[in-house]
């Protein structure tokens, strides 16, 4: 998935202002953690392969995280 169809995904969706993002962390700006980490992506674009960026993995992982409870909410 590329940053664009990411951001798409995110813009496209009513997130939480907050929420668990693991059992240990939680996301307390949803905002602040989207923007933070669209701008380190944006970045590390500029110099490579963004795939193996930690901030694309978090957006991955947290894209995941929203279509498994969005599909246990229409269950």
């Amino acid at each position: 998935m590329t940053p664009a169809e990411l951001k798409e995904f995110f813009d496209n969706r009513q997130l939480p202002a907050e929420m668990a993002w693991h059992p240990w962390s939680m996301i307390t700006d949803m905002k602040r953690f989207l923007s933070s980490n669209f701008q380190e992506l944006a970045e590390i674009m500029k110099r490579g392969d963004y795939t193996k960026s930690p901030a694309y993995w978090h957006l991955m992982e947290l894209k995941e995280i929203l279509e498994k409870t969005e599909s246990q909410k229409n269950d």
